[in-house]
């Protein structure tokens, strides 16, 4: 009742930060409380709320409801693409509950390329054994972390990207091929709201919260995604996906898999049964898994080594790749490695 008798921008602050479990439990308390609880998701969907505006508009009670669990789940989309820790071969990567950045490892070579993000080393072949706090990014809040081999990806607060490490390939995204030492901003993505960032070993993926999917570094394979284009040094859209509205990407070593918000699952790269189109030929750009078209909607948590893609009902089935045999199995996480993936969790169709 205190919160009706408020102005509504100092009810909105007030309820700002609870967690969207707190405010869903809200809006099913009364209808008195849902203009409130809207407001206030609204103001917490930044620019994501035009997603939601472009079909939403609030004429009655119901338009209202069902608005509040659009915007609930634009929330939930966010909260699902963070990851806290990514695990690479020489190097591993943390946040804390801050968003403190940390890294722990060795470099690869005796000059170092930066693999780690704290400059200069005076033993790059001994590096750091434990987790140590990146000083260049003190002032930064890190919200989600990717580790390839070669390089790694940090997404900020503010869903920026920043990437150090090997850039031979380009995978840093600063136009050049130079390696850095320490996380640099990519610039040509600053004006843009990134979602997720994946690092595979010598290429980058990045999804934005309008479900635009970008692509840079390099491989002769298809890792790119982007046709007979096999070099960018910085990100690009690519344009088989400009049509549709990905939710969510993977980057494996040599190989990326995409969802989108209509649950498709898209994959793209070197020639390999972990792509799942039972094909001999690389897929040079995103590819729908036809073995999954028809089911239902995924929802899925990703990182560069490990995801899970579960549905929101039970009955899951799945397929694993060993060597060129595919076997079923039961539903276990999304693992990428050179010889082995499993498909994602799905139901057949009745």
């Amino acid at each position: 009742a205190l919160l009706l008798e408020l102005p509504l921008d100092l009810a909105v602050s007030l309820l700002t930060p609870l967690r969207s479990s707190d405010l869903a439990r809200l809006a099913a308390a009364g209808r008195v409380l849902t203009p409130l609880v809207l407001a206030t998701l609204w103001a917490r969907a930044g620019v994501g709320a035009q997603l939601v505006r472009e079909d939403e508009e609030c004429e009655n009670e119901s338009d209202e409801r069902h608005t509040i669990r659009r915007l609930l789940e634009l929330e939930r989309r966010r909260a699902s693409s963070c990851q806290p820790l990514a695990a690479a071969r020489a190097h591993s990567v943390f946040i804390t509950h801050e968003g403190r950045l940390l890294s722990c490892g060795v470099e690869r070579t005796m000059g170092g390329s930066g693999l780690l993000g704290h400059g200069e080393l005076s033993a790059p072949l001994s590096g750091l054994p434990t987790p140590t706090p990146i000083p260049s990014m003190a002032a930064i809040r890190i919200v989600s972390v990717s580790a390839s081999s070669y390089h790694s990806l940090a997404l900020s607060h503010d869903h920026k990207v920043y990437s150090w490490g090997h850039g031979g390939c380009g995978q840093l995204g600063h136009g050049d091929a130079a390696p850095c030492r320490q996380p640099r901003l990519i610039e040509a993505l600053a004006a843009m709201r990134v979602l997720i960032a994946a690092a595979g070993n010598t290429f980058s993926v990045a999804v934005t919260e309008a479900g635009e999917t970008f692509s840079w570094g390099c491989g002769s394979g298809g890792e790119l995604g982007q046709g007979e284009e096999w070099m960018l040094r910085l990100p690009e859209r690519i344009p088989v996906l400009a049509g549709v509205t990905v939710r969510s990407v993977a980057a494996g070593a040599r190989h990326t898999l995409a969802i989108t918000s209509d649950g498709d699952l898209y994959s793209w790269g070197p020639h390999h049964p972990r792509l799942g189109h039972a094909t001999q030929v690389d897929d040079r750009t995103p590819k729908r898994v036809e073995a999954l078209a028809g089911t239902r909607e995924v929802y899925p948590a990703t990182s560069t080594s490990l995801c899970r893609l579960t549905l929101a009902s039970p009955g899951p089935v799945g397929a694993c790749c060993v060597g060129d045999v595919l076997k079923p199995i039961i539903a276990w996480p999304l693992h990428f490695s050179p010889s082995c993936l499993l498909l994602p969790c799905f139901k057949v169709p009745l």
